[in-house]
């Protein structure tokens, strides 16, 4: 699935040790593309009954 692939990708630049020094960069170009993919897995999830393990 096309989601876990970025998610995937979004943990790569978590765990690199220049996050720091990029995070306010990082936060403005990812930061509201995450918001509206976490609000709309919660909908998917919410819809297939999915709840957290």
């Amino acid at each position: 699935m096309n989601a876990y692939m970025a998610t995937e990708k979004l943990e790569r630049l978590l765990d690199d040790d220049r996050l720091p020094r990029a995070r306010e960069t990082l936060a403005q170009s990812f930061g509201p593309e995450v918001r509206r993919a976490l609000a709309s897995m919660q909908r998917v999830a919410d819809a297939l009954g999915v709840t957290p393990q």
